[in-house]
């Protein structure tokens, strides 16, 4: 019994081994397409206090 589940596993990894590809496929030309990243927009006074805040949180705690 041992020596047939052997052979059957080696039967099926022969068999798997005999389809395989050694180039991958050719996709289509998608690399010509150009992305534009959206317009950045100036910080409100709000969020420019919070950030001055967390960098400075930041930058006094690294240099400790």
């Amino acid at each position: 019994m041992k020596k047939s589940i052997i052979i059957l596993g080696l039967v099926f990894i022969a068999a798997s081994c005999s389809n395989f590809d050694e180039e991958p496929p050719i996709q289509g030309g998608n690399m010509d397409k150009e992305y534009k990243l959206p317009d950045p927009t100036p910080l409100t006074p709000s969020q420019r206090e919070d950030y001055n805040r967390r960098n400075a949180e930041y930058h006094n705690n690294i240099n400790n």
